[in-house]
């Protein structure tokens, strides 16, 4: 199948496996691992619906994190590419602690067209924030 590592359930687990965490000698990447961009393709070939939860595994630089996306519902937003109907996605870090996980928030918005586009990316933590638009999209 398309899943890579994905779990549907109501609810997280409370924490994430140890090969998760990284050693002292080097990272262990687990298998299947995606990074920060590539688990929104993976999420778009996901039939998701209000109420999922997906779990995910993300390397970002030389850290291994297990993510859960929630997805919280619909939105109709707008971006310079016009109105779009969207899933609402909220990530969350199973592996992070103390500061950045208790400010770190993010939300993800992916358009529920059969395109299934990344419309918005907001991330916001501890003292900075970063946002990624759609302003336009083609078919090739």
């Amino acid at each position: 199948g398309k899943e890579i590592n994905p779990v549907r359930s109501k609810t997280p687990e409370a924490s994430a496996p140890d090969e998760y965490r990284g050693t002292s000698n080097g990272v262990k990447i687990p298998p299947r691992v995606q990074d920060s961009v590539s688990v929104y393709y993976y999420l778009r070939t996901l039939n998701l619906r209000a109420g999922d939860v997906i779990r995910a595994p993300i390397n970002c630089g030389r850290h291994n994190y297990l993510l859960t996306f929630k997805v919280k519902g619909e939105e109709r937003i707008h971006t310079k590419d016009g109105y779009h109907q969207a899933l609402i996605l909220i990530p969350q870090s199973l592996t992070l602690e103390g500061e950045t996980k208790r400010k770190g928030q993010a939300t993800a918005y992916l358009s529920v067209t059969e395109k299934t586009l990344l419309l918005a990316n907001i991330s916001r933590a501890g003292i900075f924030s970063a946002q990624a638009v759609l302003i336009e999209w083609k078919k090739f």
